[in-house]
Parts: C-alpha cells; structure tokens; sequence
C-alpha cells in the first residue's frame, strides 16, 4: 500500500497508474476523504486538550464555581464523542479507499 503523503505529492503518477490499469479508482474522492480526516484528527485532539486543561481547572477552582466548569466538560465530551464516531467513519472510508489505489 502506497503512503498518502507520496499520494499527495505524485498525483500525476497515480493518475497515470489509474490510466494504464484502467481502474476506476477515484483520487480526488481519497484526497478529500483525507482532508476530512485529517481535520477530524486535529479537532479531536484540540477537544481533548481542552477537556485536559478543564480538568486542571475544576481541581484548583472554588467550590462555588465547580458545577459550571463540570458542566462545561460535560458538553465538551459529548462534542467529543460526536467527532469521534465521525472520525471513526470518515477513518474507514479513508482505508477502504487506500485499499483501492492502483500500485
């Protein structure tokens, strides 16, 4: 299996690989399949570093001020959860789509 950085940066050769196979293999499908992906990825990981740092602040935050800032998590975790069940799809796609491509 080819690596997607050298997808991304030889597009004319899977083109032409494309070509003399005559497959009917969709490059731009795979590449924005990618790029959804790779976004999920970073907003997943921008959540967890939040949901992190929310942590550190219920611990030192007064006790006045603890059932907001759990709360606060609370939603933080369900977005979480939501991107994570789109990036598990958007993952498989991605896969099903690298399996695909001409060598």
């Amino acid at each position: 299996m080819l690596d997607i950085k050298y997808i991304r940066d030889h597009q004319d050769d899977i083109r032409r690989a494309v070509e003399v196979k005559r497959s009917s293999f969709d490059l731009p499908a795979l590449l924005t399949a990618d790029d959804n992906r790779r976004t999920l990825i970073s907003r997943v990981e921008a959540l967890r570093a939040e949901l992190n740092i929310g942590s550190g602040k219920i611990q030192k935050a007064p006790a006045t001020e603890k059932p907001a800032l759990v709360a606060a998590m609370k939603d933080l975790k369900e977005q979480l959860k939501g991107l994570e069940t789109d990036l598990s799809a958007a993952e498989e796609q991605f896969r099903r789509l690298m399996l695909l491509v001409p060598a």
